[in-house]
């Protein structure tokens, strides 16, 4: 008698097994062996430049958290400090601010990492006793759009149109002062059209009682927590 043949059926995407995922805490150790947000080779003097202001902020809490899979390596970066540490012009006191979050590389991207690395920021939130999280996006490039916490349950509480003037390009790029390429950075952004900005804010994760930001004219920046 002939032996049947078993046939084989394609496994399923949620039925394949997830690659082992950690959440590590840079600290003051670690210059030159991770990337940082916008910086990623530390052969470069801002890399050096930008590893030297975390160490400098961490002592007023700020925490910079790092996805690694064993397939891809460091594969998403978040950076927060408490709400009156921030160094953009928000209004976020008591509140974990979030200044950047992004995933390394494409094929990374759909797999729910950076809702994992929110919720660490969260996490610090309520461990510290905070109202919750508060985030700026914009859309555009160099910062995270706002679909990711919208999807997390944040919620918008005020939007603005943003363009830098001269002084806040130079207050922003102030740690690059003195650099060859100093008067280039400073008038990049003021030459972009006025982008559209979103402050947002978790309710589902906020952490005991806080008023919101009140919601701004539509059609600008937007305040998120």
């Amino acid at each position: 008698m002939a032996k049947k043949k078993n046939k084989l059926v394609p496994m399923k995407t949620s039925e394949k097994p997830q690659a082992r995922i950690q959440i590590i805490e840079m600290t003051p150790k670690d210059a030159g062996k991770v990337p940082l947000c916008g910086h990623k080779d530390p052969s470069k003097e801002a890399y050096r430049h930008k590893f030297q202001w975390i160490k400098k902020h961490m002592s007023e809490g700020l925490k910079v958290k790092m996805l690694k899979t064993q397939d891809d390596g460091i594969a998403g970066y978040i950076e927060y400090v408490p709400g009156e540490h921030a160094w953009r012009a928000v209004n976020a006191e008591n509140y974990m601010f979030i200044h950047c979050i992004y995933i390394q590389f494409k094929r990374c991207k759909g797999k729910g990492f950076g809702t994992l690395l929110i919720k660490e920021c969260v996490k610090d939130a309520k461990k510290e006793d905070m109202h919750g999280v508060a985030v700026v996006t914009r859309e555009g490039t160099w910062m995270a759009g706002k679909e990711l916490f919208l999807k997390n349950r944040f919620e918008v509480v005020e939007m603005r149109q943003f363009r830098f003037t001269d002084g806040e390009a130079r207050r922003f790029y102030d740690i690059h002062e003195g650099k060859p390429f100093f008067e280039d950075l400073v008038s990049y952004p003021q030459m972009l059209p006025p982008r559209r900005m979103s402050g947002i804010h978790n309710m589902q994760h906020q952490v005991g009682p806080g008023g919101l930001l009140q919601g701004g004219p539509e059609g600008g920046d937007e305040m998120v927590r």
